[in-house]
């Protein structure tokens, strides 16, 4: 526990992002469905791929909701998948957090492992699944080539994560505010601690520099509130102020008082006018979330 919230943390001491809260894994979920029109995947391959791998799965939700929504009738469990090459889908969800529920669809199973660390599968996957992992490693160029050697030629890996430090448009985000700062003050506590917490945006260059072909990235947007006009975005921005300033507190506490050296009472003190910036209205601004797609080329003939 760090300041009321639990966390990972790895040998370093680093208390990871990745919250094992179950409620905040179920809120984040449909955060995310709200902010991609119902869509949970954006793979072309996602609805024919068999050999499934949901990195960082954390609660489990969306390899749940993946494995159930593509069931099949024959494999009973992932050890007869790997002992006899069968071609049925299966769903492995691996974390470092054992937080999973124990009852799922018969397709799926879950693993306890560390992603930073060589990964030990034997047989390839066609799809790589990547939600919400960015500030929980610390480098990304050895996890997306251990990626392209799991895959198998013509895969597909996905990524979505959510991009800092939020922005305006119309210039309503005033350099030096409290959440500007505050945003600034989250990066640079992440670097200090190893664990960038901004590189989404730059996913698509790190998977061509990987190998990956027909990278492909999409732009979505996070309003910090709920001054759009438009009323799905309205909608997603009462779920992001929900979603933030419901957690404002414990996230903050965790990075800065660590990656910044900063007291938890000037944390407290700072953090009331990052609310205020994200209850006003007149500030238009949001946080950018990127889905980032790559093909593994095929063999050469």
């Amino acid at each position: 526990m760090v300041h009321g919230r639990a966390y990972h943390k790895d040998e370093s001491g680093w208390p990871s992002n990745r919250t094992t809260d179950r409620c905040d894994g179920h809120f984040q979920n449909h955060q995310l469905l709200l902010t991609f029109d119902g869509r949970k995947y954006f793979s072309p391959n996602a609805e024919t791929a068999k050999r499934v791998l949901d990195v960082g799965t954390g609660t489990g939700i969306w390899a749940i909701d993946f494995a159930d929504e593509h069931p099949h009738a024959e494999v009973r469990s992932l050890s007869e998948c790997r002992l006899n090459g069968t071609h049925n889908l299966w769903v492995v969800g691996v974390d470092i957090a054992p937080i999973q529920p124990g009852l799922v669809p018969p397709n799926l199973r879950f693993e306890v492992d560390d992603v930073e660390k060589p990964w030990t599968w034997t047989q390839q996957f066609d799809y790589i699944f990547v939600r919400m992992l960015v500030g929980s490693l610390a480098s990304w160029e050895p996890f997306f080539k251990q990626a392209y050697d799991t895959l198998e030629p013509g895969g597909w890996i996905e990524l979505q994560d959510p991009g800092t430090p939020s922005v305006s448009d119309d210039g309503t985000l005033k350099d030096r505010s409290p959440l500007w700062q505050h945003d600034r003050r989250f990066i640079q506590s992440a670097k200090n601690l190893g664990r960038p917490i901004h590189l989404a945006a730059d996913h698509d260059e790190r998977l061509k520099d990987a190998g990956f072909i027909n990278v492909e990235r999409k732009v979505f947007k996070w309003p910090i509130n709920t001054w759009p006009k438009n009323p799905k975005h309205k909608e997603v921005g009462l779920w992001t102020l929900a979603n933030i300033e419901g957690n404002l507190e414990t996230i903050s506490m965790a990075l800065m008082t660590r990656g910044l050296g900063i007291t938890r009472e000037e944390v407290e003190a700072f953090l009331v006018g990052v609310r205020k910036d994200l209850r006003d209205r007149r500030i238009h601004a949001y946080w950018p979330v990127y889905v980032t797609i790559g093909q593994k080329p095929l063999l050469e003939n």
